[in-house]
């Protein structure tokens, strides 16, 4: 998007310029030549409507993209959710977030020992589980996702 802006600047600046060029030595042009300012005043009309085309089009991809990867994070962090419901069931579910993301849970009150086996203590869950109020979110879960890949 950053580039479409800067596209968009640098031909509205040429633009102006073009046209502070022609109206300065538009009286000294021959008709042929008038003709031709016609013609290129035509072809900028429509580089500027192709631009425009390209940038509404660009703008229903990128919120197709980001629409869609949101979906995916949400399906992701659901299963995430239930997968780890499923293995440590949670006592008290959570008030839904300001962000408008989906609830979040409470850790259990009886959280899994750390002391006991590793195969049930997902890796991650000690910070999840050390007291009532916090919470499930998603950036911890990304980064332990990302960790369990790395190793």
């Amino acid at each position: 998007m950053l580039c479409l802006q800067q596209f968009r600047s640098v031909l509205s600046n040429m633009e102006e310029q073009l046209s502070e060029d022609q109206a300065a030595v538009y009286s000294a042009l021959s008709d042929q030549d008038r003709v031709k300012v016609q013609d290129i005043e035509q072809l900028r009309r429509a580089v500027r409507q192709e631009a425009e085309e390209l940038e509404l089009q660009l703008n229903e991809l990128a919120h197709h993209y980001d629409d869609s990867l949101k979906m995916k994070m949400h399906r992701l962090l659901d299963e995430h959710s239930a997968s780890y419901l499923e293995r440590y069931p949670l006592l008290e579910p959570g008030p839904p977030r300001q962000d408008g993301s989906h609830s979040v849970l409470h850790a259990a009150r009886d959280p899994p020992r750390s002391g006991g086996d590793p195969q049930t203590v997902p890796p991650g869950s000690k910070c999840l589980c050390e007291g009532l109020d916090m919470k499930l979110d998603m950036m911890g879960f990304l980064q332990r996702l990302k960790e369990s890949c790395v190793i």
